[in-house]
């Protein structure tokens, strides 16, 4: 549902002057609604609506304040971002009439897009995806008409062993040379240049799942330079468990679920995870240079608020975060979030009129 004149609803409680110019001579208006264009308009907004959500039997979520729910014989979840407002729940009519006494709405029926991602009701769910924004990209940047590839990076593909600054500089030279018409091996050598070899920091990644279904992912490069893989690991260990922390604080308050949640953080690196399950009175020689912010991971396998087990690579299914995979492997990972169907053998299957010379 979206809300009509948004701010206009919400009262001034301070007293702001408008500056108008009328007749060559400026005078001065008092305002008593927020207005577009003000500094707090959006909180003063979203103080009001609250205040009427908490007085209608709402909870507000101490982890994510856009995120009201109201559990009885027809529970409702509610979703804010500015003036639209996500409703969810078994029968919602009754609420919207409820809502529409007090506040001017435009009833949209079912959310079609949120932020950008495109919602597609099923008769047994509903689907979300960005293809429109990946159609808009290709034909922003013209390459719409080019041969599609089935991964982005070739694997292992290596531009120069030497990482002084003096090859780089002649690699930036060399390669500038192609702009106008750059080829595929010069695309493949650009590729390379993304891992930045020259600073020798790792990239981490991590993908969090609730009944086999993508909830978040992050692939971010370190900011720190890590002696020992065990390590960078470790951190990321440290940084997938405050996500899957944040998250299942939300579902278990908001009782999305029957039962609440136990957290598996899954690892492919044994010396982290023997790391993160040790005693700091037998690791302190080895982690004291290291923050204490970073062992955050040690007391939620102590608290019994989260497992953690270590995998083999073959089964760890976010490395296409972190590293170039290979067409099999990579289909392999997609599959596991339900990113693509089971019985898809391919990424990309041409059609008649997609090549074009």
């Amino acid at each position: 549902m979206d809300v009509q004149s948004t701010f206009l609803n919400a009262p001034l409680q301070e007293e702001i002057s408008q500056g108008i110019i009328e007749n060559k001579e400026t005078q001065e208006i008092q305002l008593n609604k927020v207005l577009c264009g003000l500094k707090k308009a959006s909180l003063v907004w979203y103080k009001h609506l609250s205040k009427w959500l908490i007085t209608s039997s709402f909870e507000c979520s101490i982890t994510d304040p856009c995120v009201f729910w109201r559990k009885n014989k027809f529970p409702i979840w509610i979703y804010i971002h500015v003036d639209d407002l996500s409703i969810f729940g078994p029968n919602i009519e009754d609420f919207k009439q409820e809502i529409k006494k007090y506040f001017d709405m435009k009833d949209l029926s079912k959310d079609h897009s949120l932020l950008g991602i495109k919602i597609n009701h099923l008769s047994d769910g509903f689907s979300l995806d960005q293809e429109h924004y990946i159609r808009w990209l290709a034909e922003k940047y013209k390459i719409k008409d080019l041969i599609p590839s089935n991964t982005p990076l070739k694997p292992h593909l290596q531009l120069s062993t030497s990482s002084n600054k003096e090859h780089e500089q002649f690699n930036k030279f060399h390669l500038s040379r192609f702009l106008k018409k750059p080829g595929l091996q010069h695309w493949n050598a650009y590729a390379d240049l993304g891992n930045n070899p020259v600073d020798q920091r790792s990239v981490s990644g991590f993908t969090i799942s609730v009944n086999s279904h993508l909830i978040s992912w992050k692939s971010k490069k370190k900011t720190d330079h890590i002696s020992f893989n065990n390590r960078s690991q470790y951190k990321a260990l440290r940084d997938a468990a405050k996500e899957t922390t944040w998250l299942i604080n939300i579902i278990n308050k908001i009782q999305l679920t029957s039962s609440s949640l136990e957290p598996l953080l899954l690892n492919d690196n044994k010396g982290a995870t023997d790391l993160a399950l040790c005693d700091a009175n037998h690791s302190g020689f080895k982690t004291k240079h290291m923050d204490i912010k970073f062992h955050f991971i040690r007391e939620l396998p102590k608290n019994g608020n989260m497992l953690l087990k270590h995998v083999p690579t073959t089964s760890m299914n976010a490395d296409f975060l972190t590293k170039s995979l290979g067409k099999t492997i990579l289909i392999r990972s997609l599959q596991f979030h339900n990113l693509l169907k089971k019985n898809v053998c391919s990424l990309h299957v041409p059609r008649k009129g997609d090549v074009k010379m």
